[in-house]
């Protein structure tokens, strides 16, 4: 494995590398608040609580997309055996449950103000991101939004580019965009004019409280959580913002960290952009022993969707890389 400087001495060009972010992104910072866990005990099911608990039981994890795609898997397969209409239209209801459960789950465990995070951590985060021409993110939450907007703390004149302009509304294609949620983030969210976001502010009401305000009235934020690759596609493809981040991936060039992702199939379709795109070397993040089952699993699913001549895969020690604190 790699230690993060011996990346970058690996790498083609320094100035051209961007960076995938995933959930072990958000759990350096804090750990508590982002492990599937926490969202399962913070969860709301509703009248439905005691039988999806239940379906958590049975599959033995607190995953919510795990769960949601079993139970799709089952309202493909349950036809088969003359299930009838109102059973599969029950299953169907319980993963729209799921997804609407998870969404409520992290607006609740999130950090609600800017402040919980220590300047010693935003000053390192922020000089960790701004190593990277563009930023990538598969997270829902804020911690990566709050680091970029503390303009005051060093480095000074890092600058980056969200796609949103007068009125806090998307016009991505006419900006130099380089900060891209590929699943969409609690703080951006649908209107009739186009995708909006909630804007940081010193004063004023926390991004958090309009977020929990808003799902209060069923307003929800712009979230891609379907249960499968292909679902969550379909998705991406039906909708502007996200199409373009996912178009804007396929279309990058250099080299890429994936950091704190476990590359899992449900993500499928974040990894086929990158093997489309003209992406030199991937360094993917690891912890522990470079040939334990899961790493060696890890590696293996990054050769079979991204490896392709004149690109390699390497592994990179996660503990070297100082995102929230030095190390």
């Amino acid at each position: 494995m790699l230690s993060y400087n011996q990346m970058w001495e690996a790498v083609s060009d320094p100035r051209d590398v961007s960076v995938l972010l995933g959930n072990g992104f958000s759990r350096a910072c804090r750990d508590r608040p982002f492990q599937y866990e926490t969202l399962f005990d913070a969860a709301d099911f509703g009248e439905r609580s005691s039988s999806i608990r239940g379906i958590f039981d049975a599959l033995e994890t607190y995953d919510f997309e795990k769960v949601s795609s079993h139970l799709r898997a089952a309202t493909s397969l349950l036809p088969f055996y003359d299930l009838n209409q109102g059973r599969l239209e029950k299953i169907e209801s319980d993963i729209r449950i799921i997804k609407d459960s998870l969404i409520m789950a992290i607006s609740e465990t999130h950090p609600s103000r800017p402040n919980e995070i220590e300047e010693t951590e935003y000053r390192c985060a922020r000089q960790f991101l701004s190593s990277f021409s563009c930023i990538y993110t598969v997270n829902y939450d804020l911690l990566m939004y709050w680091a970029r907007n503390q303009d005051l703390l060093p480095p000074e004149n890092w600058d980056t580019d969200d796609g949103f302009r007068k009125g806090a509304l998307w016009v991505g294609p006419d900006t130099d965009q380089n900060v891209f949620f590929l699943h969409g983030a609690l703080h951006l969210y649908e209107t009739l004019k186009g995708i909006k976001k909630h804007t940081f502010s010193r004063r004023g009401d926390p991004i958090v409280d309009t977020v929990q305000d808003n799902l209060r009235r069923d307003v929800f934020p712009l979230f891609v959580s379907e249960p499968s690759s292909e679902l969550k596609l379909r998705r991406i493809n039906n909708n502007p913002y996200l199409s373009y981040c996912l178009r804007r991936l396929r279309q990058t060039a250099g080299d890429l960290l994936v950091f704190g992702h476990s590359l899992s199939d449900v993500d499928h379709h974040i990894f086929r952009a990158v093997d489309k795109s003209n992406i030199g070397n991937v360094f993917i993040t690891a912890r522990g022993n470079e040939y334990s089952d899961f790493n060696r699993g890890l590696k293996a699913n990054a050769k079979a969707w991204m490896e392709r001549p004149r690109r390699e895969i390497h592994l990179v020690d996660a503990d070297t890389i100082p995102t929230w604190r030095p190390v």
